[in-house]
């Protein structure tokens, strides 16, 4: 039987044998330094006198450097992480009519907001400003960053900020109706395709296509393994119908949609997105939808008359684009 001295000191031993099994520091791990185009507003650009867009000016941190749009080129950066954020450091021989600029700044720790000050020592110039992450959706048009317009998904502006083709007014228009007559059925139910032959075990013919898409799993052995859902109401990103139509694959999962005839427009896109986006409604007017253009009847150039026999001309049925239709014409025997 153990005295409770001798107890004691075992169970001493042991934790210091388990204590030294630890690490002598253990380090945190390393995180991303923060990068991007940061855009200064609120009547504090340009930073750099002299710029020919003033309203908006803008500081790129990346990991090459720190470049001031308004006329500071790229600069080595000296970036030190903190608690809450970086602490940005950059200085340039000369900048615009200013010399020896020097910035210190720095960014939150989720890389939104960047705080800095600017100054020149000849000219004595002193500047404090704050500037947010560039970003579609931001209300502020970047065209250096490749942004075309704002806000996005409009029926003018898609959900990459790039411009849409002018659209009709579609107002009380319901939206998954349109999706199935002006881009389902001509484009994608054929009989090669998602037609009567359900490739893929998806059906996009009309009065089967919403039962085929929403809430579906993807027929596809990848997406399916993956979890992957046709259509995810609310949840363009998370759909798989709109990474077919995107064309954002990941390896085994098939190739873009639609795989005959010519590649959906970017506002057919949009339009499935916004659908999709809203909740997937089968009857509903998506909020924000893009309106597709009007369909313009163009009729085609008269064939010359043939040098013999007989020319036929159907007055009707119009077929749309990738839409077939055969018939017979019975005629007596023998025909010479």
């Amino acid at each position: 039987m153990h005295d409770r001295s001798g107890f004691t000191l075992v169970l001493a031993v042991a934790a210091g044998l388990a204590l030294s099994t630890l690490p002598a520091s253990a380090k945190k791990p390393t995180r991303s330094a923060c990068s991007g185009r940061y855009l200064v507003g609120n009547g504090k650009a340009p930073l750099i006198g002299g710029a020919e867009t003033p309203d908006v000016d803008v500081v790129v941190v990346s990991a090459s450097g720190v470049r001031i749009g308004s006329g500071c080129g790229l600069a080595p950066a000296r970036m030190r992480p903190l608690r809450n954020g970086w602490k940005v450091r950059a200085e340039w021989p000369a900048c615009g009519g200013f010399r020896k600029v020097r910035l210190a700044a720095t960014i939150s720790a989720d890389c939104n907001l960047l705080r800095g000050r600017l100054k020149a020592k000849t000219a004595r110039m002193r500047k404090s400003f704050a500037a947010t992450l560039s970003r579609c959706g931001d209300g502020t048009v970047d065209a250096e960053g490749g942004e075309r317009c704002e806000p996005p998904n409009t029926s003018t502006c898609n959900a990459d900020c790039q411009p849409l083709s002018p659209g009709v007014t579609c107002e009380g228009q319901r939206t998954f109706e349109t999706i199935q007559n002006r881009i389902f059925t001509p484009s994608c139910s054929l009989a090669t395709c998602h037609g009567h032959f359900t490739q893929g075990n998806l059906n996009l013919q009309v009065g089967a296509a919403y039962a085929s898409l929403v809430g579906v799993p993807a027929d596809n052995l990848v997406a399916h393994a993956a979890g992957k859902i046709r259509v995810v109401p609310g949840d363009p990103d998370a759909s798989f119908l709109s990474e077919k139509l995107h064309g954002t694959l990941l390896d085994g999962e098939g190739t873009r949609m639609p795989g005959i005839g010519p590649a959906l427009s970017d506002t057919e896109i949009a339009l499935i997105d916004a659908w999709i986006r809203s909740g997937a409604d089968p009857t509903g007017t998506a909020p924000g939808a893009p309106c597709l253009p009007a369909l313009e009847y163009t009729p085609a150039t008269p064939p010359p008359p043939p040098p013999g026999g007989y020319q036929i001309v159907l007055d009707g049925p119009t077929l749309q684009p990738g839409q077939e239709q055969e018939g017979c014409l019975w005629i007596p025997t023998p025909n010479p």
